[in-house]
């Protein structure tokens, strides 16, 4: 009798599990037509073959860098062109912002350039130590400018004709602002204009200040919990490395100082980006009632890191896969956890995160890893 409940609620499964891969993969393939044409004026790719040193003489090595245009709101023949300049981040398209709605006021249009050795501009297959020489702002700023140069070239074979110049006029934020503001700096004669946005263009190497903002931010009682953290974690690096890096899921990074930067970098990012409560609460409320404040912080963190600040990545990689390889074509051992993992990402960004225990699924390496639950927690 067992044996043959087991067999039945087996079969039920399986019809389940096929009925709902159609649904999943029904649900992301409208989900990502969604995103695409509301959140991005274009994702269609565009290549041409970059410098690889600018400042070589004798290399004449070229690598592949990705680019987009836009050119529906361009005013011919002598509409501006706007250059969004990609950081150091994959370059997915030429997202639906601000820049398109003065592209179409101005008649201009809009070009984007991936960053090298980011996204899928890379001059080499692997990242070593040697590879990654060609890896500078310096560099960066001179993909560019040929870039432009190449750019209205084409431009202008695509509109037959010859010796056009539109003025072009350079965006960018944070690390890509720097590059717009030096761009403008750098080659005065190639651009009429810079927007540098939240522009790191002055480099100090040892930023405490920003250190002392961050303890300013979290108030004494955080401040004091986040040192105590810090202290007990190097109490462990010295006594246990292993143990606590495996803790924090980081038990590949040899290098203490890279370990130390990217555990007080998490933390950071939840002030930098508008959530000191996220991270005070948690291990404030820990330090009080004597918990283990190095395990609640690499609970935490991971969550946070997963949930808070990366589901839109997560997301983006799910829609970065062609549809049939989103749903489990064959029910497997694990088919069924891999499904209820799949439609629980599903259920996590199309409901918000508001009013649900979730189960959290992490997207590493395309395939999705063993549910990882999250109990009790009410809204994000």
């Amino acid at each position: 009798m067992t044996t043959l409940k087991l067999v039945f609620i087996s079969l039920l499964l399986l019809s389940v599990a096929s009925h709902a891969s159609l649904a999943l993969r029904t649900q992301l393939h409208s989900l990502s037509e969604s995103s695409n044409s509301n959140n991005y004026l274009t994702t269609q790719e565009l290549w041409f073959n970059q410098t690889l040193d600018h400042f070589s003489p004798f290399d004449h090595h070229k690598f592949p860098q990705r680019y987009y245009e836009f050119l529906d709101y361009l005013r011919i023949p002598d509409g501006p062109i706007f250059l969004e300049i990609c950081g150091e981040s994959s370059c997915n398209g030429i997202v639906n912002d601000y820049i398109s709605v003065l592209a179409k006021k101005f008649g201009a249009a809009v070009v984007s350039l991936e960053h090298r050795y980011y996204g899928r501009s890379l001059p080499f297959e692997s990242t070593t130590t040697e590879n990654l020489r060609y890896l500078s702002s310096k560099q960066a700023l001179f993909d560019l400018a040929v870039f432009r140069q190449y750019y209205q070239e084409s431009l202008n074979l695509k509109l037959n004709r010859t010796s056009v110049e539109n003025p072009w006029f350079v965006f960018g934020g944070s690390y890509a602002g720097a590059l717009s503001a030096w761009f403008r700096l750098k080659f005065p004669h190639l651009t009429c204009g810079s927007l540098a946005s939240s522009a790191v263009v002055l480099a100090i190497q040892n930023f405490t200040e920003f250190d002392q903002q961050i303890g300013d931010s979290a108030g004494a009682e955080c401040k004091a919990a986040l040192q105590e953290t810090t202290k007990l974690v190097e109490e462990r690096l010295a006594s246990n490395k292993q143990a606590v890096k495996t803790l924090f899921d980081a038990a590949e990074l040899e290098i203490d100082g890279d370990f130390l930067y990217f555990l007080a970098d998490a933390a950071v990012i939840a002030f930098q980006y508008g959530n000191p409560d996220r991270v005070c609460s948690t291990l404030v409320k820990a330090k009080n009632s004597g918990d283990d404040l190095v395990v609640r912080s690499s609970c935490f963190l991971d969550i946070y890191l997963h949930i808070y600040m990366y589901g839109a990545i997560i997301l983006n990689e799910i829609k970065s896969i062609p549809v049939q390889d989103k749903v489990i074509g064959t029910l497997g051992s694990q088919s069924l956890l891999l499904l209820a993992c799949s439609l629980m990402t599903l259920l996590i960004f199309s409901h918000s995160f508001v009013g649900y225990s979730l189960f959290l699924c992490t997207w590493k390496l395309r395939t999705l890893s063993i549910l990882i639950p999250v109990n009790g927690m009410t809204k994000l």
